[in-house]
């Protein structure tokens, strides 16, 4: 059984052939990042495992991250810096010493986000002021001081209509009757899931990124989903990806307009909904915090304003690219001088 948190950043790579493809993921925490992968199986054994890190994609030399060999199937890193890209790849050293191919290449890019910063910073006497019409989205209230995104409409015959944070970036559905279509994925993945809903439980087809596979989810009264999915080859669950997931949003903003909608942002999912030229909205960048809020203004492509993450607030500026189809902004938080890049594209 291979189990990841709601914070891990995934890409995809090319496997060679081997007997077990070494299936890489990777988790972004407080000052670490965290790998995962599946055991390889081969007649000669497995000795261990070497790291590859670099700061450019496929630019990893043959000298290994570890020191020793890694025995078992993690590993964490913590000679990071926040803001760097970091890109790993894993291979096995099999019993005769000879080394197997490469696993796929995994991204991570820790960053920062106000649950880490020292409380003496970014704190406002009365933020529930500062902010009072930020949480709602298209009649979705949330609810500041537990972070819940959504209303009780998810546990009715759309219990599966809406955006989730997810282990693997985001997830959209769109439920009719009990069926059940969406993507998931981050930034330019758009990796299709379709199924079927039978009360509080999801099963159905999907492209796991490793190639099509099976899932199952069930999804608690808070709009929380956990389940299993697994590639075409692998016939015991035991041998699947444990998925977790929290609900950003029952509702996809409202797309008629230049902001309204869906994005997909370094800061996780975040849903705007836009009337005339104020914006407000969610977004939540991993599972373990709250659903933040965002509001502002819009002049010409600028969209400008306040975020509010719990107890701590800030400002953010992006800037609408050519198409709308992305923007590109920083952000800081009250009481800091140095801005912060904040970027993101359309997911609908």
């Amino acid at each position: 059984m291979y189990a990841y948190k709601c914070n891990k950043k995934v890409t995809t790579g090319h496997f060679e052939g081997q007997l077990s493809p070494l299936i890489l993921q990777a988790e972004v925490g407080n000052n670490y990042v965290m790998l995962n992968w599946t055991s390889v199986i081969d007649s000669r054994g497995v000795l261990g495992y070497n790291i590859y890190r670099s700061t450019s994609p496929g630019g990893q030399t043959e000298v290994p991250l570890n020191a020793s060999l890694v025995n078992g199937t993690l590993y964490t890193d913590m000679s990071i810096n926040i803001g760097t890209t970091y890109y790993y790849t894993v291979r096995p050293v099999y019993g005769d010493n000879s080394l197997g191919v490469r696993s796929n290449e995994v991204s991570a890019s820790p960053k920062k986000w106000a649950g880490t910063m020292d409380p003496s910073v970014g704190t406002v006497q009365n933020p529930a002021a500062d902010m009072q019409h930020v949480g709602t989205t298209s009649g979705t209230t949330t609810d500041t001081t537990t972070g819940a995104g959504t209303s009780g409409q998810q546990q009715g015959d759309d219990r599966w209509n809406g955006v989730w944070k997810i282990d693997s970036g985001m997830m959209m559905l769109s439920q009719t009757e009990n069926g059940v279509t969406g993507t998931y994925g981050e930034w330019q993945d758009n990796l299709v899931i379709n199924g079927t809903a039978n009360g509080n439980r999801l099963t159905g087809t999907m492209d796991t990124g490793f190639g099509p596979g099976r899932f199952e989810f069930t999804i608690a009264q808070d709009g929380t989903i956990s389940g299993w999915s697994r590639p075409e080859g692998y016939e015991d669950w035991e041998e699947s990806f444990q998925w977790v997931g929290v609900k950003l949003s029952d509702s996809f903003g409202n797309t008629g307009n230049a902001w309204g909608g869906v994005w997909y942002t370094d800061f996780g999912p975040m849903v705007l909904t836009q009337n005339g030229s104020g914006i407000t909205g969610v977004y939540r960048p991993y599972c373990d915090v709250p659903v933040f809020q965002i509001e502002g203004t819009v002049s010409g492509n600028a969209y400008t304003g306040r975020i509010r993450e719990g107890e701590f607030t800030g400002e953010f500026r992006f800037n609408l690219e050519s198409g709308g189809r992305s923007f590109t902004g920083q952000y800081r938080y009250t009481g800091e001088d140095e801005w912060t890049e904040w970027n993101g594209i359309r997911k609908r």
